[in-house]
């Protein structure tokens, strides 16, 4: 019982991992698109290598564990890009509404 507990965190902690790895790749991604000469195509490049990439470690999950293993790391995968972007958001509704307040000041 204690095997299957300590085997469930790991795979959570590695979708909470492969998560945030994802979301660093595309910011990496974006931040340096415009240094390419064909953004589109390293867009779909990024986007096709960042899911190829995810598929192959869950279903490495999935050969090695259960399908319970398979389930914590989508959800520790899912909760982690949840949580990043929802921190995200509220940084940019503080930045957004720090701009505006100084234009109103300003004016």
């Amino acid at each position: 019982m204690i095997n299957l507990i300590l085997t469930l965190m790991i795979a959570f902690a590695a979708g909470v991992t492969l998560g945030l790895s994802s979301l660093l790749a595309l910011r990496h991604s974006l931040q340096t698109l415009s240094r390419h000469s064909y953004p589109v195509l390293w867009i779909v490049a990024n986007t096709g290598l960042r899911l190829v990439l995810v598929t192959v470690i869950l279903f490495a999950i999935m050969q090695f564990g259960e399908w319970r293993h398979l389930l914590a790391s989508v959800v520790g995968f899912a909760l982690a890009r949840w949580l990043i972007t929802r921190r995200l958001s509220q940084l940019n509704n503080l930045i957004f509404n720090r701009e505006r307040s100084e234009t109103a000041e300003k004016s």
